[in-house]
């Protein structure tokens, strides 16, 4: 749906925001060039619920700092409010809405997750991460080409928006 509304001369698009959704779609061994700008193609599948598992765990107010990219001085911690994977014909897309995001940190949860979906995290690892320890130095970010911003929600909205996601036969792991 596209809607407008007047706002007030003090409104910014970026800093009124009071949620981003981001959405992350994940092929696992798909073959197709065109699928591969718009999806991340590994060639190993994960354990689907021991990802939704560890999202689950990422809920709530933490301080993300090594699930960022770059160094800049400033605060880290953010309220990731829902997370949520769908798998549907050997597609994911995991969507994730927080009162803000750092660079990289969707990229950064996402590598994390299936570092540790796929047996090459361990829990322990996974954990430091998550209390702002340390992070793996083999871990790298997932690729650009799975995200999408798919909504933004503002002081007066009614439900944070979001775009579709295809249908078929998903199971949802929440």
């Amino acid at each position: 749906m596209i809607a407008s509304r007047e706002v007030s001369p003090a409104f910014h698009a970026r800093y009124s925001a009071l949620s981003r959704t981001y959405r992350y779609a994940l092929v696992p061994g798909a073959r197709s060039p065109l699928l591969a700008r718009y999806a991340w193609t590994p060639w190993q599948s994960p354990d689907w619920p021991l990802f939704a598992e560890e999202a689950r765990r990422l809920e709530g107010e933490h301080n993300f700092n090594r699930f960022r990219s770059g160094t800049e001085e400033r605060p880290t911690t953010r309220r990731l409010l829902q997370t949520t994977l769908r798998v549907d014909s050997g597609a994911a897309y995991f969507t994730l809405t927080a009162n803000g995001f750092l660079r990289g940190m969707v990229r950064w949860i996402v590598a994390a997750l299936w570092a540790r979906a796929t047996g090459a995290m361990t829990a322990a690892a996974f954990t430091d991460m998550l209390d702002a320890r340390s992070r793996p130095e083999t871990l790298v970010p997932a690729p650009p080409q799975g995200l999408c911003l798919v909504g933004i929600s503002y002081p007066g909205d009614n439900a944070p928006p979001s775009a579709p996601i295809p249908t078929g036969a998903p199971r949802d792991f929440k």
